[in-house]
């Protein structure tokens, strides 16, 4: 539990980092499908537990561990989601077009596009 009011608020910083980041992923990404309600069932339990810390009784420990865990799980998820991203930018920025055209047909099946179309 933060000592200071500095403290408390780097806590609350942190939290809407969180928060903010999850933004930007969705933005980013665009996500559909599985992966979608994936990060959607992530971020409403980050809120959930968010809006928990307010509620929970300083007592409370474990649940208030619990909750900052809750919170913190999405970070990770997305921070993973978002480095994995990161790191296929600068993989595809050294393959051609048909490496590239290949790699999408393998992820994406028939989804895949030509970039003709």
């Amino acid at each position: 539990m933060a000592d200071s009011i500095d403290e408390m608020l780097a806590e609350e910083f942190d939290r809407i980092t969180v928060l903010d980041a999850a933004l930007d992923l969705q933005f980013q990404l665009k996500p559909t499908g599985a992966l979608k309600a994936v990060l959607e069932q992530a971020r409403d339990d980050a809120r959930l537990a968010v809006n928990g810390l307010v509620k929970c009784k300083p007592e409370d420990a474990d649940r208030i561990r619990d909750l900052q865990w809750e919170v913190k799980r999405f970070d990770k998820l997305c921070q993973y989601i978002f480095n994995i991203l990161e790191s296929g930018k600068a993989m595809s920025a050294d393959l051609t077009e048909e490496q590239i055209a290949e790699t999408e047909k393998l992820l994406m099946g028939d989804e895949a596009q030509p970039k003709d179309a």
